[in-house]
């Protein structure tokens, strides 16, 4: 019977995942699986007044239907707490707190996972291969959740501004919490907090144009959204870095558990990350990116394109208004989903820190390193597919 169980327990984790089956079985005292022999007994702590008392468990189990029945019972309260946290999400964040419901909203449910189609307009690109010299910053640990904030930040750099990652996610990213508003408009948490969500195009275009509108530059930031893939390359082919939204990893991405904000559904796309596109070559496939959480790295072309179009084709580009010839975004570029959500609490401060001088030159597309004085350490380049 023991051995039995293990067999169900395996099937369990295939159909419902893990976390139903270990949330059942330690409701369920008194439950042990065996594979290969090996007893994997599971023990229940109790409520936080007890976490220090481990009740042993039964070395046989007497029947299986108590646990099939557990394991319903859970999915049944699993499937409440969901429309709880579609319901009011503020709620729920203050009963149980950030980690809980980050994970409610990431792994509750069936996940529906996105696989975009790679195609675009190649006949539409300038340049069969172009690269531009960007060093690439890394988020972490400073910013466990801020990819879009540091992507910024390392176009900024390369452009001569001498600001820092966390200088640009204090003081100029529009932030609020989870349940006040849209990651259209807002960046969904803390960067600082690896509890957070993110953002899209539009707040990350406002702490740049803050920022660069406090230094005097004659720079501005694009919402190049909706865009063909081949336009992003053109703009690379033109010496101007791009801010793309992808996967972390180039995983797939799923769509998450929804909510509310005064009537308006928001749902989240796991695995959301944003890199600097820096350069591209058509016939060999690839792609080369400034990422956050890796360095330069050289990805898979038609699986960038991809996951581009999984996180809703978003994209950013830094330049002097001069430049803009081809990027006039078309209004499905630039429209952006209707929210009524109130206003956050935390808004950008946008307080400019000490000035810098305007670069008086504009890198070239062939620099091999970034000007700035707060310029990345030096991370090796690798190749993913």
């Amino acid at each position: 019977m023991v051995r039995d169980l293990a067999g169900k327990v395996k099937n369990w984790v295939i159909h419902i995942g893990k976390k139903k089956v270990y949330t059942a079985a330690t409701l369920f005292v008194g439950i042990v699986a065996v594979t290969s022999g090996t007893g994997i007994y599971l023990s229940h702590r109790g409520h936080a007044s007890a976490q220090n008392d481990i009740v042993a468990v039964e070395t046989e189990v007497h029947t299986t239907r108590a646990l099939e029945t557990t394991v319903a019972e859970t999915e049944s309260e699993t499937e409440e707490v969901t429309t709880e946290v579609i319901g009011n999400v503020q709620e729920v964040l203050s009963n149980y707190g950030d980690a809980y419901v980050y994970d409610m909203i990431m792994n509750t449910g069936t996940k529906q996972y996105l696989d975009s189609d790679s195609s675009f307009q190649e006949g539409a690109v300038k340049k069969s291969s172009a690269s531009i010299g960007v060093s690439a910053i890394l988020q972490n640990p400073e910013l466990p959740t801020g990819c879009e904030i540091t992507s910024l930040t390392t176009v900024l750099q390369y452009l001569g501004y001498s600001v820092s990652k966390e200088t640009m996610a204090d003081d100029y990213l529009p932030k609020c919490e989870l349940g006040q508003g849209s990651f259209w408009s807002y960046f969904i948490g803390n960067p600082r907090s690896e509890y957070s969500y993110g953002c899209y195009a539009p707040p990350i275009v406002t702490a740049a144009n803050s920022y660069l509108s406090n230094q005097g530059s004659e720079y501005s930031a694009y919402n190049i959204s909706g865009s063909d893939f081949s336009a992003l390359l053109n703009e690379v082919a033109d010496g101007n870095p791009v801010l793309v939204w992808n996967t972390m990893y180039l995983e797939q991405s799923y769509l998450t558990a929804k909510w509310n904000i005064d009537g308006e559904e928001i749902q989240w796309r796991a695995n959301e990350h944003c890199v600097v596109l820096t350069g591209y070559d058509i016939n060999g496939g690839t792609v080369t990116i400034a990422d956050p959480l890796r360095g330069t790295v050289n990805c898979n072309l038609s699986t960038f394109v991809s996951r581009y179009k999984d996180i809703q084709s978003q994209a950013v580009v830094v330049k002097k208004p001069s430049e803009e010839e081809e990027t006039q975004p078309t209004t499905a570029q630039t429209q952006q989903p209707t929210t009524t959500a109130s206003a956050p609490t935390q808004q950008p401060t946008q307080k400019p820190t000490t000035a810098t001088t305007a670069p008086t030159q504009q890198p070239t597309t062939t620099a091999t390193t970034s000007t700035s004085a707060l310029s990345a350490q030096p991370v090796p380049t690798e190749t993913t597919e």
